[in-house]
């Protein structure tokens, strides 16, 4: 009779949570400009939006007169997009300060 030899079994992929190594490749270099392109599209979402509560607020000289502000439709979309800019704030801190930077060559 032979004993059964037991190996170890090899781990051959490995499962990237977080990969506090950012834009290390040409795709991490591509998501960073998409990354840029949506900090964008957010900051003209919020300019968008506080320039049509600036336009409210010159149009109606009285406080009666500003329906926009009792559409509860006008504070979700107003809380939405001081969330996107929060939550891009949020993302550029931890990637300037928090992860590192590993620069090719």
């Amino acid at each position: 009779m032979t004993a059964l030899s037991c190996s170890t079994p090899q781990v051959t992929s490995h499962i990237y949570t977080l990969r506090m190594e950012l834009y290390q490749t040409s795709d991490d270099q591509a998501r960073y400009a998409f990354e840029i392109i949506l900090t964008a599209c957010v900051l003209c979402m919020l300019a968008g939006q506080l320039f049509q509560v600036l336009r409210a607020v010159m149009l109606a000289p009285s406080r009666r007169n500003m329906r926009a502000f009792r559409v509860a439709l006008s504070w979700v979309d107003l809380a939405s997009n001081v969330l996107m800019v929060a939550c891009a704030f949020l993302w550029w801190d931890f990637s300037q300060n928090h992860a590192k930077w590993v620069l090719n060559g």
